[in-house]
């Protein structure tokens, strides 16, 4: 890494680390910058999507100005996890994959 690099990174390190500690602020403001369902009544939930995201970025060598598609990639790996839940906890009814799905959806977006 460049020195100019170094110096860049503790920047954004920095301006990350103040926004929301141990995460990925870089998410929560993408997300709320662009309007984007917020997850307020669901903590947990958000709190998850935002692990899953920093983790995806990470893993992908924290590329740069990509915070909104991690963060919603990470959102629809949560969403088809709990629409497969509760399609298991239903029984797994035929025809029903569809409608479960844009139930959750809507719970997503209107959290």
């Amino acid at each position: 890494m460049l020195p100019e690099q170094v110096g860049r990174r503790r920047h954004v390190d920095a301006e990350y680390a103040q926004a929301e500690p141990g995460l990925a602020p870089f998410v929560v403001a993408a997300a709320s910058s662009l309007g984007v369902a917020s997850l307020k009544r669901d903590p947990e939930l958000a709190q998850a999507v935002r692990a899953t995201a920093y983790f995806l970025w990470e893993q992908d060598g924290r590329p740069e100005g990509r915070a909104f598609e991690y963060w919603l990639k990470a959102k629809e790996i949560h969403q088809r996890q709990l629409a497969y839940d509760r399609w298991l906890a239903e029984g797994s009814p035929e025809g029903r994959d569809l409608d479960i799905w844009v139930e959750v959806s809507q719970e997503i977006d209107e959290s």
